[in-house]
């Protein structure tokens, strides 16, 4: 809000949901990536499986390393 308003208005916080959570729900496999580095192999390894995997990346690319 602050970037897109100039202010913000109510104090809350938006959270991102538990997406391995998700992944075991749907039963689908489920990795999370915390850097970049790992974020390369994490995608190597989900393609190369052939099966439906969701991958989160928690990295803030709003300021790239």
């Amino acid at each position: 809000m602050q970037a897109s308003h100039g202010h913000a208005d109510l104090d809350y916080r938006v959270e991102n949901p538990d997406f391995m959570k998700f992944t075991n729900a749907y039963g689908i496999a489920g990795q999370r990536a915390d850097t970049l580095e790992q974020f390369h192999h994490v995608l190597q390894d989900g393609g190369a499986s052939g099966r439906t995997n969701l991958i989160e990346l928690t990295v803030d690319l709003c300021n790239p390393p």
